[in-house]
């Protein structure tokens, strides 16, 4: 139809608006304006050109070279990735919380100034470029090992927001404000990542001592938050006690797997282990699969942590089916039980990874249980690789040893 024209706008939580819809080109990009009947006030703007994607080379926050999948929009590059299915965008927030709480709220649509921007695709926000090429690389492994189009099977959009807030103030905000926007990741739903700032170099969190980084500068952190959302929707686990705990297992796997299909096995930064995190918060990590008990976290149901804190434990107590599945795959002997565990191998590794995706997406319901994670991979091994076989034995040997029966 011509343009302009008049429409009716949603404005998120500010209800409607009935506004002129125009097109604008200028020299660097062609621009849609919706502008206010009554005052002529634009109340809402974004690029109409559509664009081709543009390959460029950004700078991780590790100080690793890596391709960047960005648009071109306004004379400027943009960390908008149109190769893949799902268009993958990634925001800069700029520090501004505000701003940040708004778009998640939904009171708010993103304009074309929170886009991450470069001028040259030479990208230099490590931040920005490992949230958005991260992202991309837990697409691709979930599409080619398991055939799976994104969180929804649907191919939801991807939206990433880095720097919610000022990496400065840290030091003077409210504890839940740094614990959840500084030193934390989340899935915020609908498609939507958030990704804590981190701490000042010179600062350290004690008792511990670790320094914390960008938070997407962890390929498993990235992949682990993403997770979530195909838990979201597939088997809904809820987010408290064992099922919460299933459900952070879960990405933890996950966030593992993806380490071990794109980068090298190894102890240092950018290599694949069975450490959380461990890129980005030094020394250490927030978890280790091999070793739940290093971070004080139980490796065996008798050790669960059964209050209320951290609903219901749901992260210390992921160290049960996380130290399962790590012996399930590298074998080994669980160091509360004693038993030993015969595992597949690490050259089978894929094959694990199978078992635990197919029932975590299609045999658990919500509210499942320790028990019925156990039921549900060593039938998901059955179902894959036959009654009786490797993984079958593995897994099964795997829960025993934790406790899980």
């Amino acid at each position: 139809s011509r343009l302009p024209r008049l429409v009716i706008l949603p404005r998120g939580g500010e209800g409607y608006a009935l506004t002129y819809q125009a097109r604008v080109a200028t020299p660097g990009d062609i621009t849609m304006y919706f502008i206010d009947a009554h005052t002529g006030a634009v109340v809402h703007q974004r690029s109409d050109a559509h664009t081709q994607a543009a390959v460029g080379l950004g700078t991780g926050v590790l100080g690793d070279r890596k391709k960047v999948q960005a648009s071109r929009q306004g004379g400027l590059f943009v960390q908008i990735d149109r190769m893949r299915p799902p268009v993958i965008e990634t925001l800069d927030m700029r520090g501004n919380l505000f701003r940040t709480l708004n778009i998640l709220n939904g009171i708010v649509t993103p304009a074309a100034s929170d886009f991450a921007a470069d001028p040259d695709n030479d990208w230099t926000d490590g931040a920005a470029v490992d949230a958005h090429t991260y992202a991309g690389y837990t697409y691709d492994y979930f599409f080619k090992r398991f055939g799976r189009r994104g969180l929804d099977n649907a191919d939801i959009p991807i939206r990433n927001l880095t720097h919610p807030v000022d990496r400065a103030n840290a030091g003077h905000v409210p504890e839940f404000v740094l614990g959840l926007f500084y030193l934390n990741a989340f899935y915020a739903g609908s498609g939507v990542m958030v990704y804590g700032e981190g701490l000042p170099p010179n600062v350290v969190t004690l008792p511990e001592r670790q320094r914390w980084n960008y938070m997407s500068g962890a390929l498993d952190v990235v992949a682990h938050e993403l997770t979530h959302g195909i838990t979201d929707y597939s088997s809904g686990l809820l987010y408290e006690n064992e099922p919460g705990a299933l459900n952070e297992s879960f990405s933890d796997i996950m966030g593992t797997a993806v380490e071990f299909f794109f980068q090298p096995p190894g102890d240092a930064l950018l290599q694949a282990d069975y450490l959380i995190a461990e890129d980005v918060v030094t020394p250490g990590g927030l978890r280790s699969m091999a070793d739940p008990a290093a971070f004080g976290h139980p490796d065996h149901y008798s050790r669960r942590y059964t209050g209320t804190a951290d609903n219901g434990g749901i992260h210390g107590n992921a160290g049960i089916p996380n130290q399962a599945y790590f012996l399930a795959v590298e074998g080994g002997t669980n160091r509360t039980s004693g038993l030993v565990v015969q595992g597949i191998g690490r050259g089978n590794r894929e094959q694990m990874e199978r078992v635990f995706y197919r029932a975590f997406t299609l045999l658990m319901p919500a509210n499942a249980d320790f028990v019925t994670a156990r039921a549900a991979t060593i039938q998901a091994a059955r179902d894959l690789f036959g009654p009786g076989s490797a993984p079958e034995r593995a897994v099964t040997q795997a829960w025993t040893a934790v406790g899980v029966n």
